[in-house]
């Protein structure tokens, strides 16, 4: 029989069962529900390779350049003096600072009247040690005559009048030499120019009494320019250019170039000499290189401007000698004479390299690129051989970036 105390006991524990029960029903739900989830896959994302810019490039004739800078000065200065003294009568209308005369033009006359008074009396004096040669030629003859009708077997110079006549001869070249100085003062009195010349200045003036040695004016040739270029030792040898040389050498090809009126002028040059010394202060070496007819008086040019004396020009000298040699960017050379290339199979590579010579914005190269090779001229910080890259303006980089202008950037 079961007691009233039971039958309490039971109808409080089955509640109990049923909780029990439906939380070991949902745990063994929940661990079905894990152990037949999968696992996601994880996916690895490689870094998209680099981009570089490349150049292709080959050996080809390299002329090498040299600039230069320097004043233009003339290759002829004169200061023209008085050779006689007297009065000056005359002075061209061209011959002030800044005239241009011709060669023979007369700049200055000075008062002739003296020196054709001194020629007219040197011609007189001339005249008579002539007429006095002439009478001792005679005087001579007859002494002659009158020694044959003696008959002597030996006469003396003496007795012929020989040294009476030695005298007169020289009496008659005295006068001329006297009457060609005086003719040379009388054409002194006119002083004209000696070349085709720019008056630099002018020291005298009409009515002024000048001397000998007075200095007149100073002319400055315009038939020749001369410019002095300094070079250093390494712009010497880059023009295989000798400490000393001279014009009939193989010389690089010189172009003068100045800017005049907002316009890049140009003047062709040649080297001609070099002074042969190195300044001890700067240490640089020193040429001339000559401008012919730098003021056009024979013949304008078109498009071509007068080169004026003073004018601070540069000088572009070309080597004569070219070399096949394969130019590169400086940039792209890296230290221990090395440039960075892409192979065939878009791998980098480290080239060394011999350089032959390098200025401000290239390298001239001896060594060629192997087929296939082409030049990275993007800068790297360390760039590692075997390295894979993209090279700019291939289909597949052309792709990317279209792509990537399209989607726009990213917020």
């Amino acid at each position: 029989m079961v007691s009233s105390s039971m039958l309490r006991k039971g109808r409080r524990s089955r509640p109990g069962l049923i909780a029990g029960g439906s939380l070991l029903l949902a745990s063994l739900i929940a661990a079905a529900l894990v152990a037949g989830r999968q696992s996601p896959q994880q996916q690895v994302s490689l870094p998209p390779p680099l981009v570089v810019d490349v150049v292709a490039i080959s050996k080809a004739p390299v002329a090498f350049r040299v600039n230069a800078q320097g004043s233009v000065t003339p290759k002829v200065t004169t200061v023209l003096v008085s050779e006689v003294q007297g009065r000056i009568v005359e002075v061209a209308p061209a011959f002030v600072a800044g005239g241009m005369v011709r060669a023979g033009e007369l700049l200055v006359r000075v008062e002739p009247d003296d020196y054709q008074i001194a020629v007219r009396a040197r011609e007189a004096e001339l005249a008579k040690a002539r007429a006095a040669l002439e009478e001792e030629r005679a005087r001579g003859r007859v002494a002659e005559r009158e020694w044959q009708t003696i008959r002597a077997d030996k006469v003396p110079e003496l007795g012929l009048r020989k040294p009476q006549l030695a005298q007169e001869l020289a009496n008659v070249k005295y006068s001329e030499a006297a009457l060609d100085k005086a003719r040379r003062d009388l054409a002194r009195t006119e002083i004209r120019a000696p070349y085709d010349a720019l008056i630099s200045a002018r020291q005298v003036d009409l009515g002024q009494f000048v001397t000998v040695a007075t200095a007149l004016g100073t002319l400055l040739g315009t038939d020749v320019a001369e410019i002095r270029l300094p070079l250093t030792d390494a712009q010497l040898t880059t023009l295989a250019l000798p400490a000393v040389f001279s014009a009939d050498q193989s010389l690089p090809t010189v172009t003068i170039e100045a800017t005049l009126n907002g316009q890049l002028q140009q003047w062709p040059a040649r080297l001609v000499r070099s002074e042969g010394t190195v300044e001890s202060t700067s240490r640089f070496s020193y040429v001339v290189a000559e401008v012919t007819d730098p003021y056009l008086r024979q013949g304008a040019v078109d498009g071509r401007q007068p080169l004026a004396f003073g004018r601070f020009v540069s000088a572009r000298l070309i080597a004569v000698d070219q070399q096949t040699l394969v130019a590169i960017p400086r940039a792209s050379l890296r230290d221990g004479n090395r440039i960075v290339v892409v192979d065939d199979a878009s791998l980098l590579q480290l080239r060394p390299v011999e350089v032959a010579h390098a200025d401000t914005d290239f390298a001239y190269l001896r060594t060629p690129l192997a087929a296939g090779e082409r030049l990275v001229v993007t800068p790297l910080a360390n760039p590692l051989p075997g390295t894979k890259v993209a090279v700019r303006g291939d289909p597949v980089v052309a792709k990317a970036d279209a792509d990537a202008k399209a989607v726009g950037p990213t917020p």
